[in-house]
């Protein structure tokens, strides 16, 4: 929700209230499942961080909440997210 609010808003500058119908539509279906960080998540982060890589902390914030839940793959057009390597990157353009 943050990073879709976030890149939305300001990257391409739909208005709050738009973003904000999306996500009460996104946050009420039960298929979707919203992950919190967790003692595992913040242990991942603080690790991460201590190697100095090249994403922005936010970004590295993903990735721990990634490896968390077992994800390996993200999709974006950041190819800032290569750096990992045990994650697929996926550019959806």
């Amino acid at each position: 929700m943050l990073e879709y609010s976030a890149v939305l808003t300001r990257l391409y500058k739909y208005p709050k209230s738009d973003v904000v119908a999306d996500l009460k539509i996104l946050s009420s279906n039960p298929k979707l499942t919203m992950l919190y960080p967790n003692d595992k998540t913040i242990s991942i982060f603080l690790s991460m961080m201590e190697k100095d890589p090249k994403l922005y902390v936010y970004d590295l914030f993903l990735v721990a909440y990634m490896k968390a839940y077992g994800i390996k793959t993200i999709i974006t057009d950041d190819m800032d997210f290569e750096e990992i390597k045990d994650i697929e990157v996926l550019n959806p353009f």
